[in-house]
């Protein structure tokens, strides 16, 4: 089994671009050393540093250097090329001091300083804010080229590293350019998502010289460059779009804003809970054991909740039933249909409410099970007069399409636009008024079912009200959105 360390030592080694800092500060919080393993893990910073080609500022200056394998000294000193200046750097910080002037000794000297000149050119046209590096290597016999780019985006949670890493013998006129570009991305706003890929380079160059070399490897950039901007795009049509749907089956987007005020609307809430109760009851009928107690206990702890929402339900009753009475149309069968109604459901809450304290169990009475039964009945009054109501309008409604006579032959073709206008008017009346009887007429069987005037099974109860709750549940929709 892998000892502490050595799993600290994986994440720190691992960490993407930028995030280093954070990366230790996990480290700290998970193990119980806590800041006494950092000491422990200096190998892991210094391999971290030099892989990931780390910059480091010198002492005194602005100018960033490179940290690598290429132009490491003895212990943890490294020089630059370009500066001519060797430094001791600190890998757990990330820090360099003690510069000291460390002139280049290489019989390939004049080939590196062009190469610096060279790359130096191509970096600041491709790569804003990067560092770069030229050193020899292999006993002088060939010079390894270094280019890393950093781009740090925490505000926007984003990271990303481009390094580029090269070998070139420099022991025969015609040779060949090896090495790797590496590119390192991290996303991670409500997610985690890495992209970490690796290109191996072989080209061939006609001649060892700065703009040779140069010019193969900026062609070689472009080209990955450019697969890569082709991955993606074939990766955003193909894996992407095969992972998930880009649209629901309905080919429209979520509309958010219209659930957000239809579930925060005392209506909208009270039939997405009732939804769920009707659910919760379904499933603990094909549920055994502590489940089918835990769905029964969902059941009736959702049903006290919407007892509270419509806690003064009785008001916009009763108000109702005082705004019809002031109407001339008072004397009509649906509206002394819509007042008995109104009159039995404000009835219904008022009772019910009087039982809310035995139901919380604040204040347990022994007459709670009468006044429920009560409530319930004048519950039951109500679904059945809006029933009657219902259908008093669709026998009797006004709105039936009038009778039409046979066009003659030159009107024909305005024959279904005066069939579809005569329709509509009829059609706009009914369509409400089967909707409210099928609502009504399901959620009759809960009272009836309570008061054992119509004996059914809890399923057909659960169904019956999900049914209900979805034609009524649409109306509220509507009515929120419009």
């Amino acid at each position: 089994m892998a000892s502490t360390v050595e799993l600290a030592s994986s994440f720190i080694e691992g960490a993407p671009p930028g995030e280093l800092a954070d990366v230790v500060a996990d480290v700290q919080a998970l193990t119980s050393e806590g800041e006494n393993i950092i000491p422990s893990l200096a190998p892991a910073f210094e391999r971290y540093n030099e892989s990931q080609l780390t910059t480091v500022k010198l002492p005194g200056s602005s100018q960033e250097v490179l940290v690598s394998e290429f132009n490491k000294l003895e212990g943890s000193r490294y020089f630059d090329t370009e500066s001519q200046t060797s430094f001791e750097v600190d890998h757990t910080t990330q820090t360099a001091s003690g510069a000291q002037s460390s002139p280049l000794e290489s019989q390939n000297a004049d080939l590196i300083k062009s190469l610096l000149k060279s790359l130096g050119i191509h970096a600041r046209e491709h790569y804003p804010s990067c560092s770069y590096g030229v050193y020899p290597i292999e006993s002088d016999s060939a010079v390894a080229i270094a280019l890393v780019a950093n781009r740090y985006s925490p505000n926007n949670f984003w990271n990303g590293r481009f390094r580029a890493i090269y070998q070139v013998p420099v022991s025969s006129a015609s040779t060949t350019v090896t090495g790797k570009i590496h590119v390192d991305v991290h996303y991670y706003e409500d997610g985690n998502v890495s992209l970490n890929t690796t290109k191996p380079i072989n080209v061939a160059i006609p001649s060892v010289s700065a703009e040779s070399i140069i010019s193969r490897i900026a062609t070689a950039e472009r080209d990955y460059q450019e697969d890569l901007n082709r991955a993606f795009v074939q990766m955003a049509e193909g894996a992407f779009k095969n992972l998930r749907r880009q649209l629901p089956i309905t080919r429209q987007k979520v509309e958010w804003e219209k659930f957000s005020r239809f579930v925060n609307c005392t209506a909208g809430l009270d039939k997405t809970l009732r939804l769920f109760q009707a659910l919760a009851q379904i499933a603990a009928v094909f549920s055994v054991g502590t489940l089918a107690v835990q769905f029964t206990t969902a059941k009736l702890q959702l049903g006290l909740t919407r007892r509270f929402l419509r806690l003064f339900g009785f008001i916009p009753s009763f108000q109702r039933v005082a705004a019809l009475l002031g109407q001339d149309e008072v004397g009509s069968m649906p509206v002394w249909l819509e007042m008995a109604k109104c009159t039995s459901f404000g009835l219904y809450i008022v009772l019910e409410d009087l039982t809310i304290l035995h139901a919380t169990g604040v204040h347990p009475v022994p007459w709670n099970n009468r006044i429920l039964r009560e409530a319930f009945q004048f519950w039951f009054y109500a679904l059945a007069l809006s029933v009657g109501r219902s259908t008093w309008c669709l026998l009797f409604t006004s709105a039936k399409p009038a009778e039409t006579t046979r066009p003659a032959k030159d009107q024909k073709q305005k024959k279904n636009e005066k069939e579809d206008s005569e329709k509509k008017p009829y059609i706009s009346a009914v369509a409400p008024l089967v909707k409210q009887l099928v609502a009504d007429s399901c959620d009759l069987l809960l009272p009836g079912s309570f008061l054992g005037w119509i004996p059914l099974s809890d399923l057909t109860i659960g169904v019956s009200t999900v049914v209900s709750t979805l034609i009524t549940g649409q109306q509220v929709w509507a009515a929120q959105n419009q």
